[in-house]
């Protein structure tokens, strides 16, 4: 099938019949195999439900000496396991390693806390692989339904209902966006992920957006694909955003993406998303949020500066301000 699809390119295939070759490429895809991988530590609250929409023959689960029964119910359930040292985890290491495990044409990755919104979500993510140039795409992240109203904005805004193909012919309307992609429900091709080495290993976060960067670079697409939907949301506290940001900073200043061009120019969409979010609060008559907003952004960007100049500050003092703190004591790490 693959040698039909490319011997229809070679002689020049007519426009009228380009959906037939449509029609090869999605039969070509019938004929692939997928498996999923998720990374765990204390995730038995989030497994009855996650398991649920699962393969057992094709799941993968990570565990990271957790402190809760999330061994013992994969073990017990017949799952496959991949048991690691949690001071061993590392985000981009881990899953290179997790691949190992699997012989499958694409990898589906998501984290313990996605719950897939329906039993639809991974032929949706896979669908847009028909274009052999797509080397990654992501799901549509919706809030939970315990999600606040900030919470619930900011999925809104980071995941719109549209479908984005990203390239290098979108740098100039998308910006650092154009290098967004999201491990929480993200699926790969196998065959291009393997030949540009995987994710970094060095980094404390952000592997998948580095990965990004190296797709768009070596001109492939990345697919954000609405229709392919997961329940994925966090209610953080003030503390927990400036830790985050922290980490966030410390990729910021380290990573390849932020040493590249477009990254000085437009790391990440700041003032648009501030914008975005005063909008709805006052739409939606939320005036007392926008203090809590004001606090959030506030928490954020000291944890973001502080993270930025972190070569200045003791790791021992790291290790509290960092929501990855194993990652200090980690040997890859510089």
């Amino acid at each position: 099938m693959r040698e039909e699809i490319d011997l229809l390119e070679d002689v020049g295939f007519p426009a009228s019949l380009n959906s037939l070759k449509h029609l090869l490429s999605h039969n070509l895809m019938n004929h692939l195999s997928y498996a999923v991988v998720v990374p765990t530590l204390n995730a038995e609250k989030y497994l009855p439900s996650l398991l649920s929409f699962l393969d057992i023959h094709n799941s993968y689960f990570i565990t990271s000496s957790s402190r809760d029964s999330t061994q013992e119910i994969l073990f017990n359930g017949g799952w496959n396991i991949f048991p690691i040292d949690q001071k061993d985890f590392n985000h981009g290491g881990t899953r290179n390693l997790s691949i190992k495990l699997c012989d499958h044409d694409f990898v589906i990755f998501m984290t313990q806390d996605a719950l897939p919104k329906d039993q639809t979500l991974f032929t949706e993510l896979l669908k847009p692989f028909a274009d052999p140039t797509v080397a990654a795409t992501y799901a549509k992240q919706l809030p939970r339904k315990e999600a606040g109203t900030l919470e619930q904005i900011d999925r809104n805004f980071k995941y719109p209902d549209k479908t984005i193909i990203q390239s290098n012919e979108t740098l100039e309307s998308l910006g650092s966006a154009t290098y967004f992609l999201s491990n929480s429900c993200a699926a790969y091709r196998m065959s291009i992920f393997r030949k540009l080495g995987g994710f970094t290993d060095t980094e404390i976060m952000g592997e998948d957006a580095t990965y990004a960067y190296q797709l768009i670079r070596n001109g492939y697409k990345i697919v954000y694909t609405p229709s392919a939907q997961v329940y994925h949301s966090h209610n953080y506290s003030l503390r927990q955003n400036f830790k985050r940001y922290f980490d966030t900073g410390v990729y910021r200043s380290t990573s390849e993406l932020a040493k590249s061009d477009i990254g000085k120019k437009d790391m990440g969409q700041g003032s648009r998303y501030l914008k975005y979010c005063i909008r709805e609060l006052i739409n939606r008559k939320e005036y007392l949020l926008l203090i809590n907003l004001f606090a959030n952004t506030s928490a954020s960007f000291l944890g973001y500066s502080l993270g930025k100049k972190h070569t200045l500050i003791p790791i021992s003092i790291k290790k509290k301000l960092s929501m990855h703190s194993y990652y200090w004591t980690n040997p890859r790490t510089k």
